[in-house]
Parts: C-alpha cells; structure tokens; sequence
C-alpha cells in the first residue's frame, strides 16, 4: 500500500510563523509551494473551501509541482452546508442571489441557475489538475449540523452524484452518522452508492480544535475507486488516525 503524505496548505500560517519549515528568503507563494513539493508528495488545499477556486490558479500549481505531485482539494463551503456570505459569490453571479435580508446564504437559498453555474465553474477551476494528472480527492467537510437525517443525507448523495466519476471524501461532523440510525440511513442508500465508514475520537489541542471526525465515504456504484476514509489521511498536525493494519509510509 502506497501512502502519500502532505499538510492542509503550503501557506498555513502556523507552518510560516514556525520559521522552521521554508527556507531562508522562501517568501513568495511560487517559492513556498516549488519547496514544499520537494519535500512533500501530497498538499490539501483549503482555500477553496472560502473562496471558489480558479482555473488559472490551478494551472500554475500544475507547472509549479513535479510529476506525480497530488493535490486534494476541498470542496467550496456552499456544498457542503456551511453558511456563505455574498462576497464569496463570484461577482457577476451576486446579482442574481436572492434578497433574504441576512448576511448568510445557504444552498437551499440559491436559486437553482446559480447552483449549476457554481458547480460548472467548480469543475471548470480544477480541470487542469485532473488533465495533469494531479488532482486527488474532492473532500467535502460537511458543516456540523449536517446530520444523517433524511433531508442532509439527500443532500449528501445530490453532491455525489454531482462528483460522479471524480475521487471524492465525505466528511461528517455529526456524531449521528456512527450512531445505529445514521448506519442505517446509510445503508438505504446501498441501491446507489457504495460506502466506507471509520470513526476516530480525536482530542483538542491548543492548535486545531477538532471534534469526533466521522468518515462516511460514497462512490458511485458504477466507479472503479473508492477513496479510503479521511480519518487517516494527510492531516498529521490533529487528523492522523490509527491504522487497522501496519502501513508502510515511503518518504518522497
């Protein structure tokens, strides 16, 4: 078993203000992230859970990493049921939002031209990372009051179905997922989707404040991979799990 290794962002600013990771005069974000590519194989980027990603971004991030070099995207904060401002709106598309009279949109609120609009432009922004052969999973962390209720776990099979073929994580924040109803919420969804569950109780600490993290991972059925749960994937800072089985680590 291959396993890649790599941290949420090459720009984090703990990873900066540490003074102990980029070298001397490392400043720029070119720089940083031809450095960090050297010495990792993998990168979550997190900021396209704030802000809706960019094809031209992407392309750069293609020439500035080796072959073979992976980047794991988040999903944008409006599919995955978090709360979005108007501002994080592309700016031609906030016209067409709807006046609610609070700060905050949700993905019910938008209206339905807008939504597939988000989504195309989504695709369209890491579509030089698939050609190249460098995008890895679209991670969706699902917001907290996701839970395996009825109306969230349709949500959560409209965003994978929007994902089919691509390699996709799903994250849950709701202990309701490992609980005996969420299970069984799942597995109504068997006719449709193939599914991964592993749960890890995770402690605090005084860097990243996490919660139990709940890996509930769908594939379309018909897709040849699966993508293994997040528990044990690159966040070594507060994320890293206990494997079930020893797992060789190869460094780049």
């Amino acid at each position: 078993m291959s396993i890649r290794i790599g941290t949420a962002s090459w720009t984090d600013a703990t990873l900066i203000k540490s003074g102990r990771f980029y070298p001397k005069g490392c400043t720029s974000a070119e720089a940083r992230l031809r450095f960090y590519a050297s010495q990792f194989a993998l990168v979550e980027v997190d900021s396209s859970y704030y802000a809706m990603p960019s094809a031209s971004n992407s392309a750069l991030w293609v020439e500035r990493t080796p072959d073979g070099f992976i980047f794991n995207m988040k999903a944008f904060r409006l599919f995955t049921g978090h709360q979005t401002e108007r501002k994080f709106f592309p700016k031609d598309l906030q016209g067409e939002l709807p006046q609610t009279g609070k700060p905050n949109l949700y993905y019910r609120d938008v209206p339905a031209p807008v939504i597939e609009e988000m989504w195309a432009r989504y695709f369209e922004a890491i579509e030089p990372l698939r050609a190249a052969g460098k995008l890895g999973a679209v991670l969706f962390q699902f917001a907290p009051w996701m839970t395996s209720e009825p109306k969230d776990r349709a949500h959560v099979e409209h965003c994978a179905e929007r994902m089919h073929p691509y390699l996709t994580a799903f994250e849950f924040r709701s202990k309701s997922w490992a609980d005996s109803d969420g299970r069984g919420n799942a597995e109504c969804s068997r006719r449709r989707f193939s599914f991964r569950t592993r749960a890890s109780p995770l402690p605090r600490d005084t860097h990243n404040v996490t919660t139990l993290s709940i890996s509930l991972v769908f594939t379309l059925s018909s897709m040849e991979n699966t993508c293994h749960a997040h528990s044990h994937s690159i966040r070594a800072t507060s994320r890293s799990g206990t494997p079930s089985a020893p797992m060789k680590i190869s460094p780049r």
